[in-house]
């Protein structure tokens, strides 16, 4: 059992390793070449568009 915890534990260590550096290239790429990060994610949007789920929502606000 140890054996897996181990492996475990050092898979969610590289992964937030992983992650950590990847937040530092985004956090330069906005400071440095914000066009790019626009392009980035108008790319991202045709993935996935919160557009359409936000369509879907009830939006009424009821004020009583």
């Amino acid at each position: 059992m140890k054996v897996v915890y181990d492996i475990l534990f050092d898979a969610g260590r590289i992964f937030a390793y992983l992650l950590i550096v990847l937040s530092f290239i985004v956090s330069a790429l906005i400071l440095f070449k914000p066009a790019m990060i626009v392009r980035f994610n108008n790319w991202l949007n045709t993935w996935f568009c919160t557009k359409v789920v936000g369509k879907t929502l009830d939006t009424h606000v009821h004020t009583t």
